[in-house]
């Protein structure tokens, strides 16, 4: 397996001395880049957005999940692992401690969203055979999938 980690260019030089130093650079690539400002680039087989999307906006979660359609090929999957809340907005306890911190400390912009809320994105930007598995911590984390149509 061949992994490439895709950050902020200061973040991916620091990853690069790291998995130098760790003899880990033949396997895993560090990219500098801005997901925000540029397309993702394309010839993967996967791409895996962790505990990142949830702590910015709807219009860049949606934004993010539409470039990452572009950047697959059909049939190709797309795994995000993040927090939801449940469906009617009312819990778990867990999701309030998150929300304070998405605003107040890692963005001013996040919340944790529902799944309906998430399926619905992810169907706009072209997935389908969308699958959430629990995590384990309490966070309330879970593993989506979603497949490039």
């Amino acid at each position: 397996m061949r992994v490439t980690v895709l950050d902020l260019p200061t973040v991916a030089e620091a990853t690069r001395v790291r998995l130098e130093a760790q003899g880990m650079a033949e396997r895993i690539t560090a990219v500098g880049g801005d997901c925000f400002a540029e397309e993702l680039p394309a010839g993967f087989d996967a791409i895996l957005f962790s505990r990142f999307l949830g702590i910015w906006s709807e219009e860049k979660i949606r934004s993010s999940l539409a470039k990452a359609a572009r950047a697959l090929e059909p049939g190709a999957s797309l795994y995000v692992i993040d927090a939801l809340q449940d469906d009617d907005e009312m819990g778990p306890p867990f999701v309030a401690h998150l929300c304070a911190y998405f605003l107040t400390l890692a963005s001013g912009e996040g919340m944790v969203r529902t799944w309906a809320e998430w399926t619905g994105w992810l169907e706009e930007a072209g997935f389908t055979s969308f699958t959430r598995t629990p995590l384990p911590g309490g966070m309330s984390e879970y593993l989506f999938e979603a497949v490039r149509a």
